[in-house]
């Protein structure tokens, strides 16, 4: 270096060549599967499989205890080693421990002559159990995502047939299940149903609130003159203590179950019918005394010879004939209550269309022409179709129809017949709803359809779809069949026509306390 401070080039040459070997010598020994490095890629290359095996581990063991929950534990030596009021959380723990170590087992990476495995220690015994048990964490993240983390796993790892090393490692991965979650909504689901009323929200204040203006409304009636012998009879608290339960269960899963609330409906309705029967029943009572008041008729007394025959009396023709009526006049108001507005739509879209003519040859002249048209219909996969306002779909169908139609032309130039043929053919996609809503009655609010009541949903298929659904799919793609509505009968469940029947023709039977 001179006094101006300027390197010599021979000199940064030295330094670049000394630089570029090591660099080479790094890069040429990076990923070579020899020495340690081969033992951390094995190393690696396990850990990341077992991360793998804990998730699916994790996702089997959460659909068995969803589908057989352990919520109780069982008076046996493993039974105790679970908590009584953490059995659930402590089954699964114990449930993704096994099923973990059963995947570790197949687990085993290699690279070059590196081989490294993850394993868990097996549970032979109650204290096993435990030690599994507290090896598992399970938190939840948020509703139905989850951090599962399983410690003391094994990680040993071999190089040409010898063991190279063995670490104890933690092995945490993020699973996206629910069982947690609904779990914990099972718990409140059946903390509320056991609440008391002042104790919280819950069944018996979900019932109180709906019996308490019930009872207040008939205690007013009773009042007033009604003929109520009971306030709140035991029919009463079963349909709000039912119904409550659907609240309750709508409040903690988000919603109930359509059959339920179905059920229930159904109950109220017959509820209010017999507290409607047994009103009528008596006020037909208190009118047929006024007349036979009026017509200063007695009633017969009991013959005193058994022997005897006696006649029926003018109040006991009354009562016959005014239970005749109403009789009558139930049956007529569950078949209106039972009768729906049905709706077929149908909606069609042309998916294909190819037309393979055949050319005419020249100066020849067309002799004759025939054609002949052939229609598939087979399955196809479902599209949406949109139902009217207030109706509620009961059923959709879907066709592939496919249309060929074959032209046979004759041709001839005076010596000679030839015949061509022309295909066209054309596939259709063909959707078919049906839907219904409950028809209109003076005086009665809108009702839903029960979607699941398969009589419903028998009868609105027998008037609307009378020769099935693959001769409607076949003829709507040549004619336009458009929309048909119907008014629809439907048979009323046996349980709502058993009050109807219990009512004699023709008797006096007492009435039965309300």
């Amino acid at each position: 270096m001179d006094d101006r401070g300027r390197v010599p080039f021979a000199l940064v040459g030295v330094v670049l060549l000394v630089t570029a070997t090591a660099v080479g010598a790094t890069l040429a020994t990076r990923d070579t599967p020899t020495g340690t490095n081969a033992a951390d890629r094995a190393a690696d290359r396990a850990l990341a499989g077992a991360r793998v095996a804990l998730e699916r581990a994790t996702i089997d063991a959460s659909a068995a205890a969803a589908a057989n929950p352990v919520v109780t534990p069982a008076d046996t030596a493993y039974g105790r080693v679970l908590r009584d009021d953490f059995a659930f959380r402590d089954a699964l723990e114990l449930r993704v421990y096994a099923a973990t170590r059963a995947a570790f087992a197949d687990l085993n990476a290699r690279h070059g002559d590196a081989t490294a495995r993850v394993s868990l220690d097996g549970i032979d015994s109650p204290s096993d159990a435990r030690r599994a048990i507290r090896a598992v964490e399970i938190g939840e993240i948020r509703p139905g995502r989850v951090c599962v983390t399983v410690r003391n796993a094994t990680l040993t790892v071999t190089e040409n047939g010898e063991t190279v090393g063995v670490r104890e490692r933690a092995v945490s991965v993020v699973v996206d299940t629910p069982v947690l979650a609904l779990h914990d909504r099972t718990e409140s689901f059946a903390a509320r149903v056991d609440r008391g009323v002042i104790d919280g929200y819950g069944l018996a204040r979900e019932t109180t609130l709906r019996l308490a203006p019930y009872t207040a409304a008939r205690g007013l009636a009773q009042y007033a003159g009604a003929p109520i012998a009971n306030v709140l009879a035991n029919r009463h608290v079963e349909v709000a203590a039912n119904d409550g339960l659907l609240a309750v269960q709508r409040a903690t899963f988000g919603r109930a179950s359509n059959p339920s609330e179905a059920a229930v409906g159904r109950a109220y309705a017959l509820t209010g019918v017999t507290d409607a029967l047994a009103v009528t029943r008596s006020s037909a009572r208190a009118r047929a005394t006024r007349i036979l008041d009026s017509m200063n008729a007695t009633p017969a007394q009991p013959p005193a010879d058994p022997t005897a025959k006696s006649s029926l009396t003018p109040a006991g023709a009354a009562d016959s004939a005014l239970l005749d009526v109403l009789d009558g006049g139930l049956e007529s108001a569950l078949a209106d209550a039972y009768r729906v507005d049905a709706r077929r739509l149908v909606r069609v879209t042309r998916t294909a269309h190819r037309a393979d003519a055949a050319t005419p040859p020249a100066n020849w002249t067309r002799r004759a022409t025939d054609t002949a048209s052939e229609t598939a219909v087979t399955a196809a996969p479902a599209r949406p179709v949109d139902a009217p306002r207030d109706f509620t779909v009961l059923e959709t169908i879907d066709r592939r129809v496919t249309v060929t139609r074959t032209t046979r032309t004759s041709w001839t130039n005076g010596s000679a017949v030839r015949t061509l043929s022309s295909v066209e053919r054309s596939t259709y996609h063909v959707s078919v709803a049906l839907a219904a809503r409950p028809a209109l009655l003076d005086g009665v609010p809108a009702r839903p359809v029960d979607a699941l009541d398969e009589r419903v949903t028998a009868a609105v298929r027998r008037a609307l779809l009378p020769d099935g659904a693959d001769a409607l799919a076949a003829n709507a793609v040549t004619s336009d069949v458009g929309t048909l509505a119907e008014t629809v009968a439907v048979a009323p469940p046996s349980a709502l026509r058993e009050p109807t029947q219990a009512i004699g023709r023709g008797t006096t039977a007492p009435e039965r306390s309300r």
